[in-house]
């Protein structure tokens, strides 16, 4: 079956509007039992899509209750259950990584997974094609089945087993995949059909290669997600390529498959104000630094400007970078000027972004993957500068935008080109804006209602099979 709806992505009208009253259509309210590990820690990115789906999907009579792998947030307004963790495998490879650190502190450069946040892109994807057969390789694969965070799967089936509530179907977001696995056998156990949440792909991500780099592992990871998804009632991505890399599989023509994108907090509008006029061009980055996103991607391009237009940038980043590259951006003579801000609270890193004339997007090894900053981005206001590998997704979303710069990691002049463009806006006070119907498309107070429609599909879907849709097969 292929969408519910069209791909959300870059749409003229908001979501939902061919729709009236409640999205569910259902005569009483819903509840839900959502597996999302990174939930109750505000300041991860992993948790930031369902913690504001969870409070707008309230306004549409659906209520969740949320299975977290992390301590209970005591602030938090929706009932959390804490699951722990059980992981004395993992618990001994991380001991025995330990000491195989240590035995390498003599200057040696380590696997690529201890270089992954300064690696170069095309570095990245040979080492993802790369295999190991040795037997230490198989133990660290293992550990990585399906994540890093396998260790919560039996904690969180036990917390989703003990509760009592009348549940009308179960929900997960991933990553971590560990999710996916807890809610499947939830859903079984229970009578319930699943709806699986993808964040990112499970097995078409370059970068967990470089983790789990035994061929044995890597075949049963591609199995053990077809199994996964195979059973699910519903499948959500965030981005129309995700969606065709389920629909090409075996299992796609049987499962519901919609692409419901990213979005932002809507409080966010209200801090989408004009950026103080500077004297220098500000081009932020927030966020994380790995799988190739370097600094180097944009500062490179930037030094082959003329003198007199470079020294009129300041380039902004937020986000844990190594001592030898931020060593090596300080010593390189420029004309313009750089701050390294590390690691940062979430709340610094709006309050960067909301000071910038252009912001920073680096979306790198991702092919059917847009990072969730550029959504945030779209809610303060600003515009983009994107760098990704060329005809990926967030090339596909941003082509063809007035507000956005979209250029290939391949092609240096292509970037000079936007940069002088920038510049050339940036003199002129002619910067383009997000208007609040574009940014309206991607808040998600808009992709809540598709949600609550969704779900109500996937359970009418169940009731008209008169069986627990999850066993598709």
């Amino acid at each position: 079956m292929g969408e519910l709806f069209p791909s959300n992505d870059l749409r003229t009208e908001p979501a939902g509007s061919q729709m009236e009253g409640n999205a569910h259509g259902s005569e009483r309210p819903l509840r839900g039992l959502c597996f999302s590990f990174h939930h109750s820690n505000a300041g991860a990115v992993g948790s930031r899509r369902f913690r504001n789906l969870v409070k707008q999907l309230d306004s549409h009579d659906i209520y969740l209750d949320v299975v977290s792998g992390r301590v209970k947030d005591k602030q938090s307004d929706t009932q959390v259950i804490p699951a722990g963790n059980f992981a004395p495998f993992s618990t001994l490879l991380r001991w025995l990584n330990r000491i195989r650190s240590k035995s390498n502190a003599n200057g040696s450069q380590g696997d690529a997974t201890l270089t992954l946040g300064t690696a170069d892109h095309k570095v990245l994807s040979d080492e993802a094609m790369t295999e190991d057969r040795s037997f230490r390789s198989l133990l660290l694969s293992f550990e990585s089945l399906p994540d890093g965070d396998s260790g919560w799967i039996l904690p969180a089936i036990r917390a989703g087993l003990r509760q009592r509530g009348k549940y009308d179907f179960v929900i997960s977001t991933a990553p971590p995949w560990s999710s996916h696995l807890a809610a499947i056998v939830v859903g079984r156990l229970r009578g319930l059909p699943v709806i699986l949440d993808d964040r990112d792909p499970w097995a078409d991500s370059p970068g967990r290669m470089l983790y789990m780099t035994h061929p044995w592992m890597r075949r049963f990871d591609r199995w053990l997600a077809a199994q996964c998804y195979r059973r699910a009632a519903g499948i959500v991505c965030v981005t129309e390529p995700s969606c065709w890399l389920h629909r090409d599989r075996p299992y796609g023509a049987k499962v519901p498959i919609v692409c419901l994108s990213n979005g932002f907090d809507p409080e966010l509008t209200r801090r989408a104000v004009p950026p103080s006029a500077h004297n220098r061009l500000v081009i932020s980055y927030a966020g994380s630094l790995y799988h190739g996103r370097s600094p180097m991607v944009v500062l490179k391009p930037a030094l082959s400007l003329p003198a007199e237009i470079a020294r009129d940038f300041h380039f902004h980043f937020v986000g844990i970078i190594s001592e030898n590259e931020a060593e090596a951006i300080n010593l390189v003579q420029k004309p313009f000027e750089v701050t390294l801000h590390g690691a940062q609270s979430h709340e610094f890193c709006l309050d960067i972004v909301g000071q910038s004339d252009v912001c920073l997007l680096l979306a790198i090894c991702q092919p059917s993957q847009v990072p969730a900053k550029l959504y945030e981005y779209i809610g303060l206001g600003r515009p983009v500068l994107s760098i990704s590998d060329k005809g990926d997704a967030t090339m596909k979303e941003l082509g063809g935008q007035d507000w956005a710069w979209a250029c290939a990691i391949e092609d240096e002049n292509g970037l000079r080109t936007a940069l002088l463009d920038i510049h050339r806006r940036w003199k002129n006070r002619d910067m383009p804006r997000i208007d609040e119907a574009i940014a309206g498309r991607y808040s998600f107070a808009t992709i809540a209602r598709d949600y609550a429609a969704f779900i109500a599909m996937v359970l009418k879907n169940r009731s008209r099979g008169g069986k627990n849709s999850s066993q598709n097969s």
